[in-house]
């Protein structure tokens, strides 16, 4: 017997994905507020879309991982939120936002964090990487969990990796993160299947310089000497098969098939 699907749609951008957010809180009727003069009174309108049915808002689930500073970054929404649908009075919808904290100099100080030395990016990297892998096990995997969805579609956006302007995460966050999502989704929960869909990501090449080549018997070694810095998260010239001068999203998406694919890395 043919039953409806349950979706579960993850937005990881370093933007809250605000535009799904509401459609999904679409699949309920509701009043929405018209975009009237602040001089005039309010007025709402009834709104609501439906995808399949009147039962869609239960079959339906998001959540959204961003940077959240209020209305000093776009869009000024997404701060840590999780609801679920009420099966007794029809109401709520499911879902999961997870608002990360800034840390370090951000896009509104450029100049401090180009002059950054390595080690204070390490810092700041293992400060990001640390919150976002608690807020995953605390809140979005649980509710994930609860919701049991039959297929899990990711909204995959790597703007928040370290050789952009926004945030500190690294590839092997971004690898981390998908593996865990398709482990609880496929593995716990029994889904189907997952889709992952690019957003965005805009660092093509890293402004961190690869390590010098050193010559060895003729033979070229891509191989950092051991005293000097390493750039946070993985290593940049084996794991996830990335090259020197690769930039945030190359690495970033690198890490995250590694993920889809259940692989620590790529040979």
């Amino acid at each position: 017997k043919d039953t409806k699907p349950r979706i579960a749609i993850v937005d990881f951008d370093v933007h809250h994905g605000n535009g799904t957010e509401a459609c999904v809180r679409n699949l309920s009727p509701n009043m929405q507020p018209l975009p009237m003069p602040s001089s005039w009174c309010p007025r709402y309108e009834a709104s609501y879309k439906p995808w399949l049915d009147e039962d869609d808002q239960k079959d339906t689930f998001f959540g959204s991982v961003q940077l959240y500073i209020g209305e000093h970054f776009y869009p000024g929404s997404g701060n840590d939120e999780v609801t679920t649908y009420d099966e007794e009075t029809g109401t709520g919808i499911n879902l999961c936002n997870i608002g990360l904290a800034p840390v370090g100099p951000g896009p509104c100080d450029a100049t401090t964090r180009h002059r950054m030395s390595e080690k204070q990016k390490a810092i700041y990297c293992s400060q990001a990487s640390a919150e976002l892998r608690n807020k995953i096990e605390s809140l979005l995997l649980p509710a994930i969990r609860s919701f049991q969805p039959t297929l899990l579609i990711l909204s995959s956006g790597f703007d928040a990796h370290y050789d952009d302007i926004y945030h500190y995460l690294t590839e092997e966050d971004f690898a981390w993160m998908t593996e865990r999502l398709c482990e609880v989704a496929v593995d716990e929960c029994g889904a189907h299947g997952v889709i992952s869909i690019l957003e965005g990501g805009y660092s093509l090449s890293s402004p961190i310089k690869p390590p010098k080549l050193k010559k060895k018997i003729g033979i070229t070694a891509n191989k950092a000497s051991p005293e000097k810095f390493q750039p946070p998260g993985s290593d940049p010239l084996t794991r996830y098969a990335q090259e020197p001068g690769d930039g945030g999203l190359v690495k970033s998406v690198l890490g995250h098939v590694a993920g889809l694919a259940g692989v620590p890395w790529w040979k």
